[in-house]
């Protein structure tokens, strides 16, 4: 509970420092099994990732997955293995990426609709269907009916899916809970 309030405070404190951010943390275990968090913020229509642990003690910064002349922004979510699961922000090629918070490199990168898609996609990350991995969750933005897909790790697609809601077109979130 402590690692938790502690987690949520140091969350609060990056928020009231980067305006208009999104931040996504997550309760991990060290390879020696003990508790770790890992936060992650981007700041909207912008390329720069930064790294925080539970304290709000900065990891990385600095960090520009696609270089820093992509302004488009991110969706964000936390991955395996303390890993930042990225979705592309609209008018640019709709992309997922892993970034490695130990080995600041992008692990994976790919496309999950097409590489023409420039809609936007919104990322969540959570283990679906009880094999103790997370799945990447994506939905495209910007489509008549938004396409929710699911994959592993290796990026290899489990399901894809459309949704609709009762007053048309709306841009869908994610988010997934262990219960």
């Amino acid at each position: 509970e402590g690692v938790r309030n502690a987690a949520e405070f140091a969350r609060q404190s990056v928020d009231d420092k980067v305006a208009s951010a999104r931040t996504a943390w997550n309760e991990l275990k060290t390879a020696d099994n003990l508790p770790a968090e890992v936060m992650a913020q981007v700041k909207e229509a912008s390329g720069k990732l930064m790294v925080f642990n539970y304290h709000g003690g900065l990891l990385k910064d600095e960090v520009y997955p696609l270089g820093k002349k992509y302004t488009a922004g991110w969706s964000l979510a936390i991955a395996d293995g303390g890993q930042v699961l990225l979705g592309t922000g609209k008018n640019t090629p709709g992309q997922v990426l892993l970034y490695n918070t130990q080995t600041a490199k992008v692990t994976k990168s790919f496309y999950p609709y097409t590489n023409k898609y420039k809609g936007g996609i919104n990322v969540a990350s959570g283990d679906l269907n009880a094999d103790g991995a997370r799945e990447i969750i994506s939905v495209s933005l910007s489509d008549k009916r938004p396409r929710v897909a699911v994959f592993n790790n290796a990026a290899k697609k489990l399901a894809e899916f459309t949704v609709s809601g009762f007053f048309g077109p709306q841009e869908i979130s994610l988010a997934t809970v262990d219960v």
